[in-house]
């Protein structure tokens, strides 16, 4: 149940922002509502499925060396404690015991809300060119 409303809340976004895109292209001078409402699914389909990959990268470990660098300097300037720092593979082990704890649920409805905008992007598409 909380994956179909987490999925439903990720498609209502994308469509806000398809119409976010549509709205800034039609009112900028675009002459065929049908182009507009095409640009602003596919820019919709690119923003939420390439977060999507991301995140499904992200959450394979792609980006941990970065995260840790970005760790280690707030360590050294906000010192928070007296406390031994982390090394890497430490850092690297308290990360996946916290993946192991989230669900796949946003990477999942990221990924749909994407295709799904990518199909209708190319719905409009073929209408525009056969009309």
């Amino acid at each position: 149940m909380r994956s179909a409303v987490k999925l439903a809340v990720t498609l209502i976004s994308a469509a806000l922002t398809a119409g976010a895109v549509f709205a800034f292209s039609y009112f900028r001078g675009s002459k065929d509502p049908v182009s507009a409402a095409c640009d602003g699914t596919f820019i919709a389909a690119v923003l939420f499925a390439g977060a999507g990959l991301l995140t499904l990268i992200g959450r394979d470990g792609m980006f941990d060396g970065l995260r840790y660098i970005g760790h280690l300097l707030r360590n050294i300037f906000v010192p928070l404690g007296s406390g031994r720092k982390k090394q890497y593979h430490e850092y690297k082990e308290s990360l996946r015991k916290k993946r192991a704890a989230d669900g796949a649920d946003t990477v999942r409805c990221l990924l749909v809300s994407g295709a799904v905008m990518l199909v209708l992007s190319l719905v409009l598409l073929a209408f525009h060119y056969n009309s």
